[in-house]
């Protein structure tokens, strides 16, 4: 554990702007950006970017995709993607299933729940128009037309034809919703998190919470919102308790949470994904840490800073003609400290998000019922129940084999058949696999089984973390080059241009590293981040070797980078720290990197707890670090942290 050395609760804020005093008249003009920069802006402003002209010459100048100036039009479009939406139409949404326009969702209220029209049903005819072989925008097209209008729809439930006739009215779409699903489970969907969310949680839970074993929040498309709905909603789940903090540019914390009351007892799987961002990775990160359920799905998007918009409410003198600027004013951090920024979420089941739903289906069966048999029960945190029936039926067995394909031998399996007494048999992915002819993908490395750390090597292959040299090869003795450790550090961190592979779609920052190469991305990448430096002369020499001394100077960075108590800890390093004896052997440069990781952790007791694979003092400052050597250490600082669960 972490010995935490700020003040575990501040004052809880709302992320809106505060009041500036102005006499400056009319539309935003460049002298009032460059104030409110000056003022809320997270990082250090440069001169090239207050020297600008022009207020899109600034926003362009800092480099930062998420500080934007609103024109009026644009400011009411932002606020509406943050809200509930009125249409005119029927209510129903419907999408192609092996060659069926089947309705996947009736809205409640809407003219087509009060024709009827369930969810399954298939769409034959919209006024005659035949929806066979026709796409979605065509049937979508077909269905549109004024209010007080009326379609003739025929459709199918099992294998019958009816026909209704419906009148289009104004339909509230919200963005969240709730459904029961298979009896037992509640599937929460939200899109957004604004001013509808969490009244929509509170209503979608008392709804449905007498029959809901397990809940199932879908995050996959939310982008975010504003944080503290993100809380509110969790809290429904968690109750009055503090979700995270955030960090302004003058290193002040101050702490978020949920005003909301514990609404359900019941345990969340978090569904999450490439799409899911800010406040949605804050959802679903302290879905873990406070206790609440488990993530399942993919890699979440890594937006770890937060915005403030600034407006006419918040500075009439400044905003007249109803626009806006949203800035980004605060770093934020889950309440374990850690940063979202790049790295984002990394769930507890890593599966393609597409067969997500599926896959936490599965892990919600069976969750408190151990005296039934054919159950395959994973100990994660607390006991999930997978009912193998149900798991190896024709249509689960993708999903069953996705789920065992993202289980690490580190995680404990039990199972309890049919007709055996009330023990529990261990087992492991390879032998249910075989036993119920399941297909799955062996993400392991074929080359790690004889080192002495195989299982370490095999959770960050499982979760995507480290890459190998090809062929299923990791190669864990060989020296590792500054070229394939950036590779490493991008690919653990989920750094956008190394995982979409290809060239670097900017300058090198270095003469010696091509764009082009396959390292070139992920050199820039994080040498941006300011985790990696050159040797001098504008050169990286991408060939060369990482000494031990260069390891840990970048790894105590990568710390500092990916949590807030070991950005502290990090940031108060002096020179008697660096005096202790066990650093000695360690040049100037190094020491402050070396000292995090092996001499400034305590535990519980005030013990110290080092991050290394050996002692400190027992590690040659310029020998070169081993492939095996780095991916242990990443993997204790990224588990250390609570960043990786497994």
């Amino acid at each position: 554990m972490i010995k935490r050395k700020i003040a575990p609760r501040l004052t809880a804020i709302m992320l809106t702007g505060s009041m500036l005093l102005s006499t400056a008249a009319g539309a935003l003009t460049i002298e009032q950006a460059r104030e409110l920069i000056e003022e809320h802006y997270v990082d250090q402003i440069s001169e090239e970017a207050l020297s600008q002209e022009t207020i899109a010459g600034l926003i362009a100048a800092l480099g930062d995709p998420y500080t934007v100036y609103y024109t009026e039009e644009e400011y009411q479009n932002f606020l509406g993607n943050m809200a509930d939406t009125v249409i005119v139409g029927i209510g129903i949404s419907f999408a192609l299933q092996d060659g069926v326009m089947q309705i996947n969702r009736v809205v409640e209220d809407s003219p087509a729940e009060e024709a009827g029209l369930q969810a399954g049903d298939a769409l034959i005819s919209i006024d005659g128009n035949v929806v066979d072989g026709a796409d979605v925008e065509t049937v979508s097209a077909w269905l549109k037309d004024e209010e007080g209008t009326t379609v003739a729809l025929v459709y199918e439930r099992d294998g019958k034809q009816k026909r209704a006739t419906i009148t289009r009215r104004q339909v509230l779409i919200p963005e969240t919703t709730t459904q029961l699903q298979d009896g037992d489970i509640g599937y929460i969907s939200c899109n957004t998190f604004g001013e509808d969310t969490a009244a929509h949680f509170e209503a979608g839970i008392s709804a449905n919470n007498a029959a809901v074993d397990t809940w199932l929040v879908d995050l996959r498309a939310n982008s975010g919102g504003v944080m503290s709905a993100a809380s509110d909603a969790l809290g429904f789940f968690v109750g009055k308790v503090v979700t995270g903090y955030i960090r302004n540019r003058d290193g002040v914390y101050q702490n978020y949470g949920s005003k909301q009351d514990v609404a359900t007892v019941q345990p969340i799987i978090t569904l999450v994904g490439a799409g899911t961002a800010s406040a949605a990775e804050m959802f679903a990160a302290e879905t873990w840490e406070l206790g609440a359920g488990v993530t399942v799905g993919g890699r979440t998007y890594g937006k770890g800073t937060a915005q403030v918009v600034y407006d006419e409410s918040t500075d009439p003198d400044y905003f007249t003609d109803g626009d806006a600027m949203k800035i980004s004013a605060y770093r934020f951090f889950t309440t374990n400290g850690n940063a979202l920024s790049v790295v984002g979420v990394i769930p507890n089941f890593v599966v393609d998000e597409s067969i997500a739903p599926a896959v936490a289906a599965l892990l919600a069966g069976n969750r408190t019922d151990e005296s039934k048999t054919g159950i395959l029960r994973i100990k994660y945190g607390w006991n999930l129940y997978v009912n193998l029936d149900t798991a190896t039926a024709e249509e689960n067995r993708e999903a069953f084999g996705a789920l065992l394909s993202a289980l690490p031998a580190t995680i404990q399996l039990s199972e309890k058949v049919a007709g055996s007494d009330d023990l529990w048999t261990s087992t492991d992915v390879a032998a249910i696999a075989k036993k119920y002819n399941i297909s799955y993908t062996d993400r392991t490395f074929t080359d790690c089984a004889d080192s002495a750390y195989a299982d370490v090597l095999d959770v960050l292959a499982i979760y995507g973390i480290l890459q190998g040299t090809g062929d299923g090869l990791f190669e864990p003795d060989k020296s590792l080059t500054r070229a394939e450790f950036s590779q490493m550090l991008a690919q653990a961190l989920n750094c956008k241009q190394t995982a979409q592979g290809g060239a670097y779609d900017g300058e090198s920052r270095f003469a010696d590293v091509d764009a082009d190469a396959w390292y070139g991305a992920a050199v820039n990448e994080i040498a941006a981040m300011g985790l990696v430096e050159g040797t001098g002369g504008g050169m990286f020499h991408p060939d060369a070797p990482v000494t031990h001394a260069e390891f840990l100077t970048i790894m105590g960075r990568l710390s500092s980078y990916l949590n807030m108590y070991m950005y502290e800890i990090y940031h108060s390093y002096t020179a008697e720290d660096g005096a202790d004896e066990r650093l000695a052997a360690y040049p100037d440069w190094a020491k402050q990197g070396a000292w995090l990781l092996a001499c400034s952790q305590m535990d519980v007791n005030d013990r110290s707890v080092s991050l290394l694979w050996d002692e400190v003092d027992a590690i040659a400052p310029d020998d070169a670090t081993t492939r095996e050597s780095a991916a242990v250490v990443l993997y204790t600082i990224l588990s250390y942290t609570d960043i990786l669960t497994a």
